[in-house]
């Protein structure tokens, strides 16, 4: 069977108390185990039916990471490999004095836009997310530059005119 141990090591086999190590158990899985024991008579006895789950410990995967720049701001956009939380620092450089604003939500698609950077200047990015064990993955980058390409400005009545997401949606950005 596919989710038994690699293999059960007795830690101890006399006396009152019997302890045994579990390997190659599987993350998030539930385990069933009955303890059956036999004295120096030849007694046997038997537990009931018991169980315990392992718990996941794997950090999710930060993946397809993309950076769009512009005069004053960074567009960035991943997914991770299982829903976590989206979260970050950035900072001009390793000490990263800046956070993102950040979502607790799990998801596997996640996206921030960092706002009043300077132009032409390299950022240091750092992308955490959380799962919903804790794990946390990162993901971090060696310094982008924004560049003043376009002037992704709100428009007087509180819009974009579509110029920003025209440009995200051409770099495959959703």
């Amino acid at each position: 069977d596919k989710d038994k141990p690699e293999s059960l090591t007795p830690l101890s086999k006399q006396g009152l108390s019997h302890e045994f190590a579990l390997a190659g158990l599987k993350e998030s899985a539930t385990y069933y185990y009955q303890a059956v024991v036999k004295d120096t008579a030849g007694n046997k006895t038997e537990s009931k039916i018991n169980n315990f789950e392992t718990s996941d410990a794997t950090p999710p995967k930060i993946s397809e990471v993309k950076i769009l720049p512009a005069c004053d701001s960074l567009f960035v956009s991943w997914t991770t490999s299982e829903e976590a939380t989206t979260a970050g620092v950035f900072g001009l450089d390793k000490k990263y004095a800046s956070k993102l604003e950040g979502d607790d939500k799990l998801k596997t698609k996640h996206e921030a836009k960092i706002v009043g950077l300077e132009a032409k200047t390299n950022y240091f990015l750092k992308l955490t997310g959380k799962d919903a064990a804790g794990n946390e993955g990162i993901y971090e980058t060696q310094g982008q530059t924004p560049a003043c390409l376009y002037d992704f400005g709100d428009a007087p009545d509180g819009r974009d005119g579509g110029k920003f997401r025209s440009l995200l949606a051409s770099q495959g950005v959703s």
